[in-house]
């Protein structure tokens, strides 16, 4: 009798496996027949005896019923949610240099200042490493920033603060990093090329200091002891 039992327990494990859903349908009854209905569009089901669907992901979609897989959205392009049932759901994602909702998809923004976006259909922004920037965004038209550039130091200059930058003249200064234009001297001050401060002018020239060629006689001859503070 023990054997019998175990050949009916076996029997019934056969008719519960065959009686499973098959791929595409789901039944929240245990997953089997005859309560097995198709998954609806924009959800499929990839494995036998489903108790429910899985939805599309972002950037695909399901048009038909009983659906065992999604289809991706054409490259470039995605969905705003899960569970699209359609390819027309499938909407052209954001360029990069520019930032979207789900899915990278419009409307599109540009990246705030120290930021950029070198791909399609992102999200957000990455930040720039230490001793790198972008300008920030710009008109209308501008198509956003997709890489960074060094920043100048302090002490130089350049377009929005970024490189190419060059030292500041002599008789000007920048003391922070990114400066888009070096700072001049007040009177009575003096700086060499390349300065992040300026330097009280003394009290005296000295001769020698009027004669000499290296960068600070010459600052403290042309700012200081000419009196040649409104330079250009």
């Amino acid at each position: 009798m023990a054997g019998m039992e175990n050949l009916v327990g076996l029997k019934s494990f056969f008719e519960f496996i065959a009686d499973s859903c098959s791929e595409g349908s789901f039944s929240p009854l245990g997953g089997v027949r005859p309560w097995c209905e198709p998954c609806p569009a924009g959800y499929f089901s990839d494995a036998q005896a489903s108790v429910s669907c899985k939805a599309c992901g972002i950037g695909e979609y399901s048009s038909q019923a009983g659906s065992t897989s999604c289809d991706q959205c054409p490259s470039g392009s995605a969905t705003a949610t899960n569970g699209s049932s359609s390819a027309g759901d499938c909407r052209e994602q954001c360029p990069a240099g520019l930032f979207g909702g789900t899915g990278g998809i419009a409307p599109c923004f540009k990246c705030a200042k120290g930021t950029f976006s070198d791909q399609v259909g992102t999200t957000q922004c990455q930040q720039c490493e230490v001793g790198k920037s972008t300008l920030p965004p710009a008109g209308q038209g501008d198509g956003g920033v997709t890489l960074c550039a060094e920043e100048c130091q302090a002490g130089r200059e350049g377009p929005g603060g970024l490189a190419p930058c060059v030292d500041c003249r002599p008789g000007f200064f920048s003391e922070t990093a990114g400066s888009r234009q070096c700072g001049r001297c007040e009177p009575g001050f003096y700086s060499i090329a390349g300065s992040t401060s300026c330097t009280g002018c003394p009290a005296t020239c000295e001769l020698a200091k009027l004669q000499g060629d290296n960068p600070v006689d010459a600052a403290l001859r042309d700012q200081c002891c000419l009196g040649a503070w409104s330079l250009s």
